[in-house]
């Protein structure tokens, strides 16, 4: 009976052991195919990311023309320059921020908005700054806007601005005029065009704002 027993033990182990070595040869082989395919994805990941940054640093993405909108008073030129984008430079590397910053600087500009397509050309679209008044200057007359800010210098005076009195603009244009301007502007931007028609011109003394008046009062 021990000699069958055996037998019988012997008989199911020669039977098992076909079935566990299958089990660890397909058990490998799952193995094996995860790897490969963990690497066949870092290969293509890796391939991917070499040929976006080939075609980030080729001529395909980069700038081939920087076209400005909306300038009247301002070059295009100097809106080009300031901007600090060059030809043939990277499309995804530029930092519009920094640029309307620099633009933005420029006498008359108010505001620049840059806008990027995928041909390789740069927009740059300008609003310009509105003249709200004129004042005299060292070396003409000397436009402002209704923030104060200097924005061109003309040798006649131009039509349509009532003559001011009593400042003087300073500076280069770009910059703020003298402090007294803004209650010159304030003034300005409250008179009713029919009243602004019976005023010769304004004059500031010491802070205070007068309006000379064409029939001979001052207000």
């Amino acid at each position: 009976s021990v000699t069958a027993t055996t037998r019988r033990r012997s008989g199911q182990v020669s039977r098992v052991e076909p079935r566990l070595a299958q089990r660890r040869v397909e058990i490998k082989r799952n193995e094996g195919r995860k790897r490969l395919r963990t690497l066949l994805a870092l290969a293509a990941v890796t391939l991917a990311t070499i040929g976006a940054m080939a075609i980030v640093n080729s001529s395909w993405l980069d700038v081939d023309d920087v076209r400005v909108t909306g300038v009247v008073n301002t070059d295009p030129m100097a809106v080009e320059s300031s901007s600090g984008i060059l030809l043939g430079d990277p499309l995804l590397d530029l930092d519009f921020g920094a640029a309307a910053r620099s633009v933005e600087q420029l006498p008359w500009v108010l505001e620049a908005e840059f806008a990027r397509s995928w041909n390789g050309t740069v927009t740059v679209e300008i609003t310009e700054r509105v003249p709200a008044t004129v004042l005299n200057g060292e070396d003409g007359f000397v436009l402002i806007d209704a923030s104060g800010r200097q924005l061109e210098v003309l040798e006649t005076r131009p039509p349509g601005y009532l003559p001011i009195a009593g400042i003087v603009a300073a500076g280069d244009v770009g910059q703020p005029a003298p402090p007294e301007a803004q209650a010159v502007l304030r003034v300005l931007s409250q008179l009713q065009p029919q009243v602004e028609d019976e005023v010769s011109q304004v004059v500031i003394d010491e802070g205070v704002v007068y309006l000379d008046l064409l029939s001979g009062g001052r207000v």
